[in-house]
């Protein structure tokens, strides 16, 4: 399985490597040829050129837990997410407290008798 494993990754890095650069444009030209059967077939060729790919990322994964090089990808993306959602938090209260404060000064300013001009 070894060897047909590294025959679909050498595949599938020969398929994407024109896609690095021009020549993607050939390929398209490739593709837009493709009878409706032959394009069910390469897309059903890429879908198994993904699964060996999230196989084989999957055993990486592994390994590298095993060996403790990395930490368990589910903790570290739910820690991702809370960071995410946390700053989004701060970002939105101090766009409230800009706003604030923004309201206050031209509140002060009109019993003051200034009246800010909004463009």
């Amino acid at each position: 399985m070894s060897d047909t494993h590294d025959d679909r990754v050498k595949q599938l890095v020969e398929f994407l490597d024109p896609l690095v650069d021009d020549s993607f444009k050939i390929k398209f030209n490739e593709l837009s040829k493709y009878s409706k059967e032959e394009l069910k077939q390469h897309t059903q060729k890429l879908e198994d050129w993904a699964l060996v790919l999230g196989v084989a990322e999957q055993k990486q994964l592994q390994t590298g837990r095993l060996l403790g090089i990395i930490s368990d990808f589910n903790e570290f993306n739910y820690e991702n997410i809370n960071h995410q959602q946390q700053q989004q938090q701060q970002n939105q209260q101090n766009h409230q407290n800009q706003q604030n404060h923004h309201n206050q000064q031209n509140h002060q300013n009109q019993q003051n008798g200034i009246f800010e001009n909004n463009i």
